[in-house]
């Protein structure tokens, strides 16, 4: 109750009247909701809501908006995903954050809690009855971890999971496949999952699992196809085979045909639909420029009404327009202009509807939609502080790099000044397959609203613009994915968007890496750098850190970087800090498991030991990505103090 209350009165806090420039931490503090959806039978709403060290679970009664019951979780322990298994039951997986810049990492852990706060009980994991540390009653100890990979319980009250069992030794085994009671958490075995890195499934409407795609350690992805449960697996799509790689995403009404995602060098991904016993192929959607993202499924989940795509501002290729979730998916977005609406949690019969929405002037926002009485009602606001008038608009840009090839981006411009502005260019982590979107971005507001401009570059090796294009970047660390971002941030010059003479470049992860390459690569063009929980000596990549503790990422490392030593040598910030001619900013946390603290370390002295100016900020207990409010307002405080005094606006 404490929770909802708390709720409700920060959401009329948010009324009040804002300062003209808001504060850092309304930027940078957790948001209020993570993720909001509804139950089958549409009487209860749940919700994530995210705390500094760990995260809750409310659900509420819908017809009163009052709290039917709530989970809240012991230290460092988040909830990763939650599914409404049936109309009464959540089944959790839970999760521990490596930092900010890392998605959580499952424990293999689920547990079971129903709508009204009765029947609790851990189903599946590693901590004992007699575990101590943690909130969460325990049940049987199991060494091994547990997947959800079908939400949707059957009719024997079961829902499919993956199961990886510890204590071997050598290749990751191969995942057992098993049917677990939502209540007991007792597990009937279904055989073996065909190939060791499973990457996407999918059941038919009796949760009957159907297909099943991964790799082996070589990263070449494969598709299994049964034709019931039980079956024999069959290879239908082999990728080393045919180029081609095959998501499966939904099956279409009739059952016999599904919708898929189909990526290959002829361009950006495809939706196509697909029968696997005769081979029949359709393609339904292909941008010339941008992937697909995945489809919108129907309220009752037996087809899909639209696909998501993410070319410019994002949006919908309705497959059925006349379906009743993309007329309403239509109407909300034609009554909230500017608004990219996300309609995908429904009760069965339609009725209601959780929509989210967003866009770069408005934070997340969270809608419960009435279909009978055509009423439409705020739920929460993920940054209620924050107003559209305190943010600044962001435009999808795109240019020619050097040799030709189309790079697409978002350039965001600061209000009441008068251009060409001070610039910060913010690269994304990754590299490969990620992609900056259209939409809110509390770092890329924080830094217009103090004055400047912000250009991202979906740079080669990007995700969201085909097989090809990100492949374009591969053992490109130095090399032509950093020209895209030089060529990008000469492209803002010559179009007079930036102040030649005051752009600094910054980014996180992979973007800490390509802020200090920019800078030694480009003096002239940079005039600081800020690199946060950076990579600064590909030699060490290979050496410590996590991407290497399997099969599948030593794979990675060997296919993305070069082994030569020189290549090496010459593609490393910290083995070069003789050529950084301009101030360096170096944020990293000291639990920093992705990119090891030795990183930081070996730029820091190798800074030193050049007499090069540097600032620095070390936090002992923060991993990849600070994750405490205060550790946040604190590094972000000091990168608007970096920028003031190299490339300052009297903003700050």
């Amino acid at each position: 109750m404490r929770t909802f209350v708390m709720l409700i009165t920060l959401a009329f806090a948010s009324a009040q009247a804002q300062p003209a420039l808001p504060p850092v931490i309304d930027f940078v503090e957790k948001p209020m909701v993570d993720s909001v959806g509804i139950s089958p039978g549409g009487e209860y709403i749940a919700m994530v809501i995210p705390r500094d060290d760990h995260s809750d679970l409310l659900v509420l009664d819908r017809a009163t908006m009052k709290p039917s019951a709530s989970l809240t979780l012991s230290r460092d322990e988040y909830i990763g995903r939650y599914w409404w298994v049936n109309d009464k039951r959540l089944v959790i997986s839970l999760a521990q954050r490596l930092g900010d810049f890392d998605q959580p990492v499952s424990t293999g852990e689920l547990y079971g809690i129903n709508a009204d706060g009765k029947k609790r009980q851990y189903l599946f994991g590693y901590r004992g009855k007699n575990s101590t540390g943690t909130a969460i009653k325990t049940g049987l100890r199991k060494n091994a971890s547990a997947v959800v990979l079908e939400g949707k319980a059957d009719a024997d009250d079961r829902i499919l999971v993956g199961i990886s069992h510890w204590g071997t030794t050598g290749e990751v085994p191969l995942m057992e496949l098993g049917r677990m009671h939502i209540s007991t958490g007792s597990v009937a075995r279904e055989g073996t999952a065909p190939v060791r890195y499973v990457d996407s499934v999918l059941s038919d409407a009796d949760q009957r699992l159907r297909f099943l795609g991964g790799s082996e350690s070589n990263r070449q992805q494969k598709l299994f196809y049964r034709t019931s449960a039980g079956a024999d697996w069959t290879l239908v799509n082999d990728q080393a085979t045919t180029g081609r790689i095959i998501y499966p995403l939904a099956f279409t009404r009739d059952g016999t045909t599904i919708y898929a995602k189909v990526e290959d060098d002829k361009g950006p991904a495809a939706l196509v639909r697909w029968n696997p016993e005769t081979g029949e192929e359709k393609q339904l959607y292909r941008d010339t420029a941008v992937s697909i993202d995945d489809v919108v499924l129907t309220a009752d989940q037996r087809d899909a009404y639209a696909v998501h795509v993410m070319e410019g501002r994002g949006g919908y290729a309705f497959l059925d327009p006349n379906a009743p979730e993309a007329k309403l998916t239509t109407a909300v977005m034609e009554s909230f202009p500017g608004e990219m609406v996300i309609a995908n949690s429904f009760s069965r019969d339609g009725r209601f509807a959780i929509l989210r929405m967003t866009s770069d002037l408005t934070p997340t926002r969270y809608y419960l939609f009435d279909r009978d009485s055509k009423n439409l009602s705020l739920l929460i606001s993920a940054r209620p502080k924050l107003k559209a008038d305190q943010l600044a608009t962001m435009e999808p840009v795109n240019f020619k790099a050097r040799d030709g090839m189309s790079i697409h981006g978002f350039l965001t411009t600061p209000t009441g000044a008068a251009r060409p502005w001070p610039m910060v260019v913010m690269v994304h982590g990754g590299p490969y397959g990620v992609m900056d979107q259209w939409g809110f971005d509390s770092d890329v507001q924080l830094f217009a609203s103090r004055g400047y401009a912000v250009l991202q570059v979906n740079f080669r090796g990007s995700g969201g613009y085909g097989k090809a294009f990100e492949d374009a970047g591969v053992r490109e660390w130095g090399g032509k994915m950093q020209f895209d971002v030089t060529d990008g941030t000469r492209w803002a010059v010559e179009q007079g968007v930036a102040d030649p003479k005051r752009i600094c470049i910054y980014g996180a992860s992979y973007g800490g890496y390509a802020a200090l390459m920019g800078l030694i690569q480009e003096p002239d063009l940079y005039r600081c750098a800020i690199g946060y929980a950076g990579v600064y000596d590909l030699r060490m990549m290979t050496k410590r850190g996590d991407i290497d503790d399997t099969a599948a990422g030593r794979d990675y490392l060997a296919n993305i970087l070069s082994t030569d030593p020189e290549w090496l040598r010459e593609r490393s910030p910290a083995l070069r800090a003789a050529d950084i001619q301009h101030p360096v900013l170096i944020i990293h946390g000291g639990q920093d498991e992705r990119v090891p603290p030795g990183h930081a370390y070996a730029l820091r002295d190798a800074m030193k030991a050049a007499n090069k100016p540097y600032d620095w900020y070390f936090e002992p207990a923060e991993a990849h990505g600070f994750y405490q409010t205060d550790h946040n307002v604190t590094a972000y405080q000091k990168m608007l103090d970096f920028l003031q005094r190299n490339i300052g606006t009297d903003k700050n």
